[in-house]
């Protein structure tokens, strides 16, 4: 069976025709809802960080090149039967807290 090449103004007719069938933009309703141009309000009780910005709830590491620290994050995930997130978070936290009392002295 062979494959039935179109010719240029077919395809074109063809996009016109999907086209036509679209919906129009809803310009109106862009319009009219007000952009928001500052950033959302912090819940009540939300940590603040020094420039009076809300913290994220969630954050991506990326780690260098060094393989270590995912290695080393998934030999203990496996030893303590935990997941890779936990073992990472509880370290990030003694980590910082260790940091955070060299620096402030708390």
């Amino acid at each position: 069976m062979a494959i039935k090449k179109r010719n240029p103004t077919d395809r074109d007719a063809l996009a016109e025709q999907f086209a036509a069938g679209a919906e129009p933009p809803r310009a109106a309703a862009a319009e009219s809802a007000p952009r928001r141009t500052e950033p959302p309000a912090a819940k009540a009780g939300a940590p603040i960080d020094a420039d009076g910005e809300p913290f994220p709830k969630q954050m991506q590491i990326r780690f260098a090149d060094d393989e270590r620290l995912q290695r080393m994050i998934a030999e203990i995930s496996a030893r303590e039967e935990r997941s890779k997130h936990f073992v990472a978070l509880r370290a990030l936290t003694r980590g910082i807290e260790e940091r955070h009392a060299e620096l402030f002295g708390v």
